[in-house]
């Protein structure tokens, strides 16, 4: 009759503390940078949400020219807080988007004009720096051009 020895009660518990501190002290070392990234996450997505809800975006007025092909868009910022870096996208027959890059400050105005092949359905300008949008479905028409002091440009931002 063979008997098999294992290991005693004693260096058994041993292994299993020292084991159980290792892990611990593991976790004790990545667990503050988790909460501290969890934090800082949570802490810029209420910025973004407290500015998103100061932020109002406007379409004063939409034409389009069949003589040149553009669609003059007016924006204004009606909100307290600034916005910048702005999609705008007409709708119709072929849509076309492009993004842009400007401030456009509390109460501030811009004209956009985008070079369409059609008179869109309608259109729609959206921030990329705050969660804010303006649609507009009332396109005027015009036979001749929209007037511009900037030439030779399928896109163009005045302030």
């Amino acid at each position: 009759m063979t008997v098999h020895k294992g290991i005693s009660p004693l260096i058994a518990a041993v292994l299993l503390i020292a084991f159980t501190m290792a892990i611990a002290s593991i976790f004790a070392q990545w667990v503050p940078d988790l909460l501290d990234n969890t934090q800082q996450s949570v802490s810029d997505t209420s910025d973004t949400v407290l500015d998103a809800s100061q932020a109002r975006l406007d379409i004063s007025q939409a034409s389009y020219s069949s003589g040149s092909g553009n669609i003059t868009v007016v924006l204004q910022n009606s909100g307290q807080t600034e916005m910048n870096n702005f999609t705008i996208t007409a709708y119709g027959e072929k849509p076309v988007q492009r993004n842009v890059d400007f401030s456009l400050s509390q109460n501030g105005i811009a004209t956009v004009e985008l070079n369409t092949s059609s008179k869109p359905d309608r259109v729609e300008v959206s921030s990329r720096n705050l969660p804010v949008s303006a649609e507009e479905e009332t396109i005027q028409s015009s036979g001749g051009s929209v007037p511009s002091p900037m030439t030779n440009s399928d896109f163009q931002v005045k302030q």
